[in-house]
């Protein structure tokens, strides 16, 4: 992949013979650019032990590359075998799939957590190559290392292979928290299955190839909680653990600064006359405690739900030989997986976070021989990820219990589902998450063209690349809202942070309705385009047999990004979402004015920078 090599040889006359050799050659050496990378071929790709089997988990075997999750320098995409190399970040990765972009995109949503689009099945990749330093003027766009992969083609032979890979929790052992609570041992399945076919469909002018691979993972889990007991969702706090078993009535409160103090509740027993009507809802979706002899004490809840993990990944392609001057491949991956991570208590107490990761990438190639020394190879490449990072809980449950004027309630747009957070303190949280669902969308281009000559000791390389990322996101960010309850109105001295630690009940400021904080804010996200451009010219001059110069420039084009649906009259989808009159600020509003906006939707609000160039220049 990628490798300018040079081999010698001189035909001689000779005598007709017949012999059997074996013969064990050593590598070549790359003498003819100055490049820094390795080569992965498809022998070690799939003799290697991977687990997850990622073909990406290879390329940190390359010279000068770590994993990225090691590092901190990018380490969100460490999780997908995502890596760093001679200084860079994680982020700074490109991956060329068959000639066209399948690298993820920095961000908070889930496509920031990838280190790829699509994961074609480690039978489906021929080779790649991982190229680390010192690149040609051909390769750009991202300063970190480029991974370029080739699938494989069909040939006039029908060939195919089938696999599957297993995991099981039938040969572990059980952990010490699961036997302490008398639990069996947390399930663990991981099948991977699959396979692969390829062959003719006219011979010598059209082949096809074709791969799947299926991943199901059930990954136990053991979570301990702490859950209101029967007793304490009724008001009665009187059996709770040590300084969580007196209460105090914050209407007694008498004086003023640390002298403040109050009358405690009789028999430590909130009365239900004076519960808060959207907490005596609320407080009945805690699980009950399921530990023996824990009733009333901290971690009294114990679960051990299963990760869900359900991939499929398809890749086809066909090849057409026009003639012998002409050739063109086009290869469709599609990507469809679906993540579920529970959490200590069930839905709708809190539920599991939810993944939903499909792509679709698509790759066109037509390479043509101009003349014995002159060949040209233009590719295109379209790649669409619309990923969602939501919860377990698909209503709007706000208005169920009363709670209202929540961001998320009145903005609408898929926001609202779930219901405010409540956080008494000693207690776990129930409600959802304060930032799902998070939905974050790629749509990009990858247009291209390569243009190769030689001209005596000149090996001449010209082309262009563009590349045009539309990205959407659009989180919730506490829209819901979050509300604390930190014992301050049940303790007897709400002043002395002494009394507060010693005395009162979150869970009882919750039943009463007094929150000490509270934390709401709007959605927010962006919606918008960077389009990229860059022309190149590279030199591979051979100044003698044993010396060659790499010479190049290459000129990048980073055009600011903009935002379609930006201008004066700003929508959902603009620069400044969700800010002036969709958080309720009228235009008669003297602040209204100070908030900066696009003129139309192809304002910048930034100067351009066009005259970026990089040479490039080695021996070898």
């Amino acid at each position: 992949v990628g490798q300018a090599a040079r081999i010698d040889f001189v035909l001689e006359v000779g005598p007709v013979t017949e012999s059997v050799e074996v013969v064990g050659d050593a590598p070549l050496l790359e003498s003819e650019s100055a490049t820094m990378g390795q080569v992965i071929d498809n022998k070690r790709i799939v003799e290697m032990p991977l687990n997850k089997r990622s073909y990406l988990e290879l390329a940190r075997l390359s010279v000068g590359a770590l994993p990225a999750s090691t590092m901190g320098l990018g380490a969100r995409t460490g999780g997908d075998a995502g890596f760093v190399a001679m200084g860079s970040k994680g982020y700074h990765t490109t991956v060329l799939l068959d000639g066209g972009d399948n690298s993820a995109r920095a961000g908070g949503g889930l496509l920031g957590y990838q280190a790829q689009i699509v994961k074609p099945s480690l039978d489906a990749v021929a080779e790649f190559k991982v190229l680390t330093n010192n690149f040609s003027a051909q390769y750009g766009y991202r300063m970190g290392p480029q991974v370029i992969v080739s699938l494989k083609s069909g040939t006039n032979r029908l060939h195919g292979s089938a696999y599957e890979f297993l995991r099981n929790d039938k040969l572990d052992g059980n952990n010490f928290f699961a036997n302490r609570a008398g639990r069996g041992k947390a399930p663990y399945r991981q099948n991977q299955f699959g396979g692969t076919i390829g062959g003719p469909i006219l011979r010598d002018k059209t082949f096809f190839f074709a791969s799947y691979e299926g991943t199901r993972i059930r990954l136990g889990n053991t979570f301990l909680a702490t859950v209101a007991s029967v007793a304490a969702r009724g008001g009665d706090f009187s059996s709770e653990r040590l300084n969580m078993n007196t209460i105090f009535d914050p209407l007694t409160t008498r004086g003023a600064g640390a002298d403040a103090v109050r009358q405690p509740f009789p028999n430590n027993v909130v009365p239900k006359s004076r519960f808060d009507p959207v907490s005596s809802r609320v407080v009945e979706l805690y699980p009950l405690p399921n530990i023996a002899g824990r009733e009333f004490a901290a971690n009294n809840y114990f679960s051990s739900p299963s990760t869900q993990d359900d991939a499929n990944q398809i890749d086809f392609r066909i090849d057409h030989n026009f003639s012998a001057s002409d050739r063109a491949f086009f290869r469709y991956s599609i990507r469809r997986q679906e993540r579920l991570a529970p959490r200590a208590l069930p839905a709708p107490a809190l539920g599991g976070l939810t993944q939903k990761l499909p792509a679709d990438n698509l790759a066109f190639s037509w390479m043509h021989s101009l003349s014995p020394v002159m060949f040209n190879q233009a590719r295109i490449g379209f790649t669409h990820s619309p990923t969602v990072w939501g919860i377990e809980v698909d209503d709007a449950l706000n208005q169920q219990f009363g709670i209202k004027n929540a961001p998320a309630d009145v903005l609408k747009g898929g926001l609202d589902r779930g219901f405010s957070a409540l956080a008494p303190g000693g207690y776990n949280v129930i409600g959802q998450d304060c930032c799902m669902p998070n939905n974050h969308n790629l749509d990009q281009v990858h247009v291209a063209d390569n243009l190769m000559v030689q001209s005596g000791k000149h090996i001449l390389n010209a082309g262009f690349d563009f590349r045009r990322g539309n990205l959407f996101r659009n989180a919730t960010r506490y829209a819901r809202g979050t509300f604390f309850f930190t014992k301050v109105y049940t303790s007897e001295r709400p002043n002395v942070a002494a009394s507060r630690i010693e005395t009162g009940n979150g869970l009882a400021d919750m039943l009463l309705g007094w929150a000490n904080r509270t934390i709401t804010g709007t959605p927010f996200g962006e919606n918008f385009i960077v389009p990229y451009w860059s022309g190149y010219l590279q030199d591979d001059w051979k100044l003698t047999p044993r010396l060659t110069l790499n010479l190049g420039l290459r000129w990048e084009f980073y055009q600011a990004a903009y935002y379609p649906n930006g201008g004066p009259n700003i929508g959902p989808l603009g620069v400044s979402t969700y800010l002036t009159e969709y958080s309720g600020m009228p235009r008669s509003d003297p602040r209204w004015g100070t908030f900066e906006r696009p003129r139309d939707g192809r304002d910048a609000g930034r100067s351009q920078d066009r005259n970026n160039f990089a040479p490039r220049i080695g021996i070898a």
